[in-house]
């Protein structure tokens, strides 16, 4: 069974995609969003710029440049999400390389001022980096920073972690 909101053909892609048998096309609306969380099994995999210790994820600007639309990105997380079984995946690498070879993280203690909050902190279900898978489903603030650290790069940690003091969401019971 392959569902399809939204059909792109590539030319290499062009013989596979219509080799495949498909049982359901639907309009964009009706696939995504919420409606697609009921009575599916539903898994999104989606890519971030970066994402701040509250758990929003911008996946959409670097501050006030523009780099991408949302693209349905919330709409497929959301419905993954609240969906019998699904799960909702954010993947990213846990740092970025700047053009002057600085190496930043891409976990960052709030967004750049400007930065879009793609998913919002209530919406994140799997946040994976190289060093990590976490589920954030249904964690307090201070349990949020925690496990976001724990899958920061580690020349990072520290510094999040004094971060995070600074803002009040890192607790003594948090690990070092």
């Amino acid at each position: 069974h392959i569902s399809c909101f939204m059909t792109m053909i590539i030319i290499n892609i062009f013989d596979i995609i219509f080799q495949r048998s498909f049982e359901e096309f639907g309009s964009n609306e009706y696939r995504s969003g919420i409606y697609r969380g009921h009575g599916f099994l539903t898994v999104s995999i989606n890519n971030a710029i970066d994402m701040d210790l509250f758990g929003q994820v911008n996946a959409e600007s670097a501050g006030l440049k523009h780099i991408s639309g949302t693209g349905g990105q919330l709409d497929f997380a959301m419905g993954a999400y609240l969906s019998k079984g699904g799960k909702s995946f954010i993947c990213m690498s846990s740092t970025v390389t700047g053009k002057d070879g600085s190496v930043k993280s891409r976990i960052v203690p709030t967004l750049t001022n400007g930065s879009i909050a793609t998913d919002p902190r209530s919406c994140v279900h799997y946040i994976v980096t190289e060093y990590g898978m976490v589920n954030m489903k249904g964690l307090s603030t201070w349990e949020r920073a925690e496990q976001i650290i724990n899958i920061a790069h580690p020349d990072f940690r520290d510094q999040l972690i004094k971060d995070a003091e600074k803002m009040g969401i890192w607790r003594r019971s948090n690990k070092k």
